[in-house]
């Protein structure tokens, strides 16, 4: 989860690249409850799809915009506007995931 992480387009690949990895790692799998259903804790384990949600509260400029669509091209990311108001003084909210 993050907010304004993303102030200028020479910070996009950085910031995608270390979400890719964190994405890609054993810390996005799920830590089984507490319960005593071993079967129950493993389907947790299997059925995640980790993402990073992040918010901006500013409109970025067109180079950082084509910037992340290309970094999440190289990145093999899935980017996805989950809502947007930024035009009206609100937020961008959106999320990246492996699309491996």
């Amino acid at each position: 989860l993050g907010s304004d992480l993303i102030y200028c387009k020479e910070n996009v690949f950085p910031l995608l690249r270390t979400t890719r990895q964190l994405l890609l790692s054993k810390a996005a799998t799920a830590t089984p409850s507490c319960s005593s259903d071993a079967d129950a804790d493993a389907e947790v384990a299997t059925n995640i799809d980790p993402k990073m949600i992040l918010s901006q509260s500013f409109p970025y400029e067109i180079d950082t915009e084509l910037q992340i669509d290309k970094a999440c091209l190289d990145l093999n990311l899935e980017r996805r506007i989950i809502f947007c108001q930024l035009e009206d003084g609100g937020v961008r909210i959106q999320t990246f995931s492996s699309s491996l």
